[in-house]
């Protein structure tokens, strides 16, 4: 008698994906997948464009299909309102714009299935215009929060054909083991978007689990598709919503000694970056979301701490253990050069 597949819970966010023409595509593929123990919700992030009542309308009939409405554009709060419903032994996080190639989503279930220390994984997401285009083979920061994506943009040439543990992986395409809620919590609600991703793999490598990319799997990504339309106050919502999350990853997450040696550093960062985007590049509202994130960050200062705590409450490795040794070198340098090259942020 064959095992029975353990059942996964796959949740995908969405904002305005029907009129963006990704979520028929997305249903229509991920429905034909072969691993058909699980439950879908589809979370909703406030859309304007008639996202929940189509597919309430066109996929509604499968059972395994639940809609979760967010009235407010959160993704992190919009997430755990999924978390708090998970019957299944696995998590998968979605993106709706991207899929999986055949028995992909099984072989990340057997990765994490053989491999009990493990609690997050993800494949090799290319391009799924040019298969050739890698579009993201794990992810991480420097020490300073600056965001990597490992093999971003590259050509697939091979060098990245090994399993590899990775300081984390992207929430687009990522399977989490659902029984560490319990012990590390869901996404911080105060995030929205930006960095949860990252701040839900720290707390579970300082609490002793390992993260991997294996390239076994294949994901395709239509990044392009889920991008393209949005506009430039969007755009300040967003950086205003990582910079202030990425003070706040670093806050709650590094041990004393580490946050002593990068969050000045990211002050300082913060105020010359900003003051130059505003004063010599003329982009005063992203310039101001640095400042502002500034401002967030000392008025909730004490909230940040009470995180603190229950996040270090769950360390049992230390950061030279968990964390350091995964982190990228350099990237505050070059992604400064990077920074003056560019016409936006």
């Amino acid at each position: 008698m064959m095992k029975k597949e353990p059942l996964i819970t796959a949740i995908v966010t969405n904002f305005n994906g029907w009129e963006l023409g990704v979520l028929p595509d997305f249903f229509k593929a991920f429905l034909k997948n072969d691993y058909e123990n699980f439950e879908l919700f589809f979370v909703d992030q406030a859309s304007s464009d008639k996202s929940v009542e189509n597919v309430k309308k066109h996929f509604g009939r499968d059972k395994r299909i639940k809609v979760i409405a967010n009235p407010v554009n959160n993704m992190s709060s919009g997430i755990n309102m999924a978390l708090k419903r998970v019957k299944g032994k696995y998590i998968l996080f979605l993106n709706n714009d991207l899929y999986f190639d055949k028995g992909g989503i099984k072989k990340l279930v057997d990765f994490l299935e053989k491999d009990s220390n493990a609690a997050l994984v993800q494949g090799k997401i290319v391009s799924y215009y040019d298969h050739k285009i890698l579009d993201d083979c794990g992810e991480s920061i420097d020490i300073y929060g600056n965001p990597v994506t490992i093999g971003a943009k590259e050509a697939d040439e091979g060098q990245y054909n090994e399993k590899r543990e990775v300081l984390s992986v992207t929430g687009a395409a990522s399977l989490f083991r659902s029984d560490l809620i319990k012990k590390i919590g869901c996404l911080d609600p105060d995030y929205g978007i930006g960095y949860e991703d990252l701040d839900l793999a720290l707390r579970s490598r300082i609490a002793g689990y390992k993260i991997y990319y294996t390239p076994d799997v294949v994901v395709y990504h239509r990044r392009a598709a889920s991008t393209s339309s949005v506009s430039n106050e969007l755009r300040t919502r967003l950086k205003y919503g990582f910079n202030k999350n990425r003070l706040a990853t670093l806050i709650k997450n590094y041990e004393a000694s580490t946050l002593l040696k990068s969050l000045p550093v990211v002050l300082i960062i913060y105020i010359l970056l900003g003051t130059f985007e505003m004063f010599y590049k003329g982009l005063w509202a992203f310039g101001w979301t640095r400042f502002k994130a500034l401002g967030w960050m000392f008025s909730n200062l004490p909230i940040l701490l009470r995180k603190r705590a229950g996040v270090q409450n769950i360390r049992v490795k230390s950061d030279a253990e968990a964390i350091l040794p995964f982190m990228a070198k350099g990237q505050t340098l070059s992604g400064f050069t990077n920074f003056l090259k560019s016409k936006r942020w």
